[in-house]
């Protein structure tokens, strides 16, 4: 599923608590990790240049022990300039299935470690975008909120708005529960601003043909492996009601496509993903919409 995966670290204490974290990413087929650091461009002094990419090779050799340790095959790399452009270009060119980086859940007073460069990856994404939360530890400093994984008994949110970027979604779900995730919680969110006040008239229709969907992917679900499956709809706003379920059911990982239905490319789905991953509690799983060749 996910068996080469590319790990954006900045070599910070945050960044440590994150490649300790992945050891559960083996059961989704993780094994062989590409250990990335972008560093900025700066042709105005080679001493402080080389100097930096010493210290960086040293301190990712650190990491690399850590990834080997989890048994992955790992390789280190630094590469200069914007950390958002770099990565994308290195997993489409090379074959890379997933991105990985942290981040703690954005505040306007706090975004720490990686949590702009994830974010920036986000937007720009053509690869899978894994987005680990990351909490402050009193002991460890930094440490993952929930590690990732099939022994982790804690629920997988699904969260869908039926368009195709969600049915692309839907397959790496299919894939989760082939690995033998064993709690999946299938989640909609009929959008009130979208509904009120000139629809209200059709919501049960539309709560009849949303649940007969969500019933449609649990039966394909189960044909995947023995899972136990909930279907839940709720009548408010997408975003929110994704973070509020997330925290009250300890969700370990949110999986929800990049771009979904509407008007403007991108604007449902992809805003309600984009807020999703930075506010919410749990780790997120960004699946970025198929793109045409050119």
């Amino acid at each position: 599923m996910f068996k080469r995966f590319i790990l954006a670290t900045d070599l910070s204490v945050a960044s440590n608590a994150l490649v300790d974290s992945l050891e559960g990413l083996k059961t989704l087929g993780a094994e062989e990790c590409l250990l990335v650091i972008a560093l900025p461009k700066d042709d105005t002094d080679v001493f402080v240049t080389e100097y930096r990419r010493d210290i960086a090779d040293m301190r990712l050799q650190f990491q690399k022990e850590l990834l080997e340790e989890q048994g992955y095959s790992t390789e280190t790399r630094i590469v200069t300039g914007p950390g958002k452009s770099e990565l994308n270009r290195i997993a489409k060119e090379e074959g890379y299935d997933l991105i990985v980086t942290g981040a703690e859940k954005y505040s306007l007073t706090s975004e720490i470690f990686s949590g702009s460069l994830a974010y920036d990856i986000m937007y720009h994404a053509e690869k899978p975008l894994l987005i680990q939360r990351l909490v402050k530890d009193p002991v460890k400093k930094f440490a993952a909120v929930t590690p990732i994984g099939a022994q982790n008994e804690n629920p997988v949110l699904f969260a869908t708005d039926f368009s195709e970027n969600s049915e692309t979604a839907f397959e790496y779900l299919q894939g989760i529960v082939a690995q033998g995730f064993k709690h999946i919680i299938l989640y909609h969110v009929h959008d009130k601003s979208k509904i009120e006040p000139y629809l209200e008239n059709m919501l049960e229709d539309f709560r009849k043909e949303d649940f007969r969907r969500l019933d449609d992917m649990k039966r394909r679900l189960a044909q995947q492996g023995d899972s136990h499956i909930e279907i839940l709809m709720q009548y408010g706003h997408p975003a929110m009601d994704i973070i509020e379920l997330a925290a009250d059911r300890n969700i370990q990982l949110i999986l929800m496509g990049s771009q979904g239905s509407g008007f403007v490319r991108g604007l449902f789905l992809g805003s309600v993903s984009h807020n999703v991953a930075r506010q919410a509690p749990a780790s997120v799983l960004i699946i970025p919409a198929k793109r045409e060749e050119k």
